[in-house]
């Protein structure tokens, strides 16, 4: 009997390993160093938390200087990019894997309510009082906890601890918008268009199919996409087609006319024009650089 209730404990353990390489915390300092290996950065929702100093990104092509106290969300397919520090830069970094952040519809709802409300690529920013860098540090050093002491029902610790950190940052994020968050009713319907673009981004580029298959007029969809997101339909389709074809002509062999065939681009021509008014140069030239 004590042999079959260690070999289930043993099974219930590695059924649950499923958090690593899944969620890491680690604090960054001005050499920008990352200790840990994610399964892929560009798949991830990324927390960053200033401690000292300041940091200036680009985020979404716009300058953004993020200073103590300042935390800002990166969510998947739009990786920080580092344009310089101060010396005495010190940050937090909350690293989780898309497949693990939607887990389950609860989680795929707070993440969705804690990352697009602060979505505007303009002030992407929240700036958190001395009180809410400490309490968001406890959770933070918490899950980091676990991470480092595992235990057999460490993927289902992590997962409440991931949801107390994003209710907590719904809490934060409450009193700084003038309505409160979303109804539920709008949120169920995003989350509806953010899964169908997911798997039909690359074949379906216009708004009516995402509006007919969730059974409202495109003019709502885009209302809610816009309130939620402050980016239109189109642009967040554009984007997730922009990061497939980088990855595409930078990872693969795939000739352009292929890539474009894949993305569901007319012609060549048509996609090296979208191609090169998203990135600013044509597909064979970000094909050479790779």
């Amino acid at each position: 009997m004590k042999q079959t209730i260690q070999k289930e404990d043993n099974k219930q353990w590695e059924d649950n390993k499923q958090w690593e390489d899944n969620i890491i915390f680690q604090y960054f300092d001005a050499n920008l160093r990352l200790n840990h290996k994610i399964k892929t950065v560009a798949n991830c929702f990324i927390y960053g938390q200033v401690l000292r100093g300041e940091v200036l990104l680009n985020y979404e092509g716009h300058p953004v200087t993020v200073k103590e106290g300042g935390l800002i969300c990166f969510p998947p397919l739009i990786p920080p990019k580092v344009i310089s520090t101060s010396s005495d830069y010190i940050c937090t970094s909350l690293i989780v894997n898309m497949d693990f952040a939607y887990a389950n519809s609860a989680s795929r709802y707070l993440f969705h309510n804690a990352m697009y409300v602060k979505m505007h690529p303009e002030n992407p920013v929240i700036q958190l009082n001395r009180q809410e860098m400490q309490q968001t540090l406890d959770i933070l050093h918490a899950i980091n906890y676990h991470i480092q002491h595992p235990h057999p029902y460490n993927y289902d610790a992590l997962q409440s601890l991931l949801s107390l950190y994003l209710i907590d940052m719904m809490g934060i994020l409450d009193k700084r918008t003038d309505g409160g968050f979303f109804n539920h009713k709008q949120y169920k319907i995003y989350l509806g268009f953010s899964d169908l673009m997911s798997k039909h981004f690359q074949e379906q580029h216009e708004i009516c199919f995402y509006a007919d298959a969730l059974k409202i007029s495109p003019r709502y969809l885009s209302m809610i996409v816009k309130q939620i997101t402050h980016e239109t339909v189109t642009s967040l389709i554009n984007r997730k087609l922009m990061y497939r074809a980088c990855w595409l002509l930078r990872s693969t062999d795939y000739s352009i006319s292929e890539i474009s065939t894949m993305l569901h681009f007319s012609d060549q021509a048509s996609f090296s024009k979208f191609f090169k008014r998203l990135n600013g140069k044509s597909p064979l030239q970000y094909k050479r650089r790779k």
